[in-house]
């Protein structure tokens, strides 16, 4: 009987001691930074960060990020909805726009590497893609 508690007592103990990040962990430091949408070092007028708290990802521009031509934020707030292999599920606070099927838009906001990343939606082919952002320095 010792024996089956040290056992289930040693799954337990190491099982929690994993040093596999998890992959919502990997995509959040690949994507957590400031970005920019031209390829430079340093980063333009209307750059914007990205940071994580909670379940929420949130993009902050110097200026404003644009939705649609009547909708512009300094700050957009999306909901995290799930992770995928490569990519997090999002959804924009508030989103206005609606996919093919008359639902507010679901985004797939994609690292590229470590130094780009791109938006894809539920409603587009598996590899579309917007243009890239690319990561800059601000300072």
């Amino acid at each position: 009987m010792n024996t089956r508690i040290y056992i289930l007592f040693s799954m337990i103990f190491f099982a929690g001691c994993s040093s596999t990040p998890s992959s919502d962990s990997v995509i959040a430091s690949k994507l957590a930074g400031t970005w920019d949408e031209t390829p430079t070092s340093n980063c333009g007028v209307n750059y914007h960060t990205i940071s994580f708290k909670d379940s929420m990802l949130e993009l902050k521009y110097v200026e404003k990020g644009y939705i649609s031509q009547d909708d512009a934020r300094q700050v957009l707030r999306y909901n995290i909805l799930s992770t995928e292999d490569e990519f997090l599920r999002v959804q924009l606070v508030g989103e206005t726009r609606l996919d093919n099927e008359g639902h507010p838009v679901v985004w797939h906001i994609k690292p590229r590497g470590n130094d780009q990343y791109c938006w894809g939606r539920d409603d587009w082919p598996k590899d579309g893609c917007t243009p890239p952002r690319y990561k800059c320095n601000s300072n």
